[in-house]
């Protein structure tokens, strides 16, 4: 799994972009290591791209992250929005929606949409593609 993010505190929103495969192991070792991050803050929103993973999840695995998450001091309690693609994930996801408190969470397949949602503009998505987003892999 690789998951390039940027932290920006000006909109208050963390951009995410997953890809690779996605396990209930990688995705809590990886969050963790976000929220070490300096710039990190849970009452940021997040912009999660989920369209180039390949989640490899059963529904037990995502309760059993969805409560590692709820566990977590440093977890988001802020809007989370999520932009899907293929049908495992859309379930999933809409899964993750369902369980997940006291978040809102936005499932969107279209990024247009999405960002508007959200409030961000393309400009904004794209400083996924820049120097100033951080890659992590697990």
């Amino acid at each position: 799994m690789q998951l390039t993010y940027h932290i920006d505190r000006q909109q208050r929103y963390i951009l995410e972009l997953l890809a690779g495969q996605v396990t209930t192991e990688n995705t809590m070792h990886i969050f963790q290591q976000i929220w070490e991050d300096p710039a990190y803050d849970p009452e940021f929103n997040i912009f999660m791209d989920i369209r180039e993973a390949d989640v490899q999840m059963t529904e037990a695995e995502l309760m059993q992250m969805i409560q590692f998450f709820d566990q977590q001091s440093m977890s988001s309690r802020a809007k989370v929005v999520i932009l899907i693609e293929a049908p495992i994930e859309t379930t999933l996801a809409f899964m993750y929606q369902k369980e997940v408190q006291p978040q809102t969470v936005k499932l969107f397949n279209d990024l247009e949409d999405a960002l508007t949602y959200a409030g961000l503009d393309l400009e904004t998505y794209d400083v996924l593609n820049s120097d100033l987003a951080t890659t992590l892999t697990a």
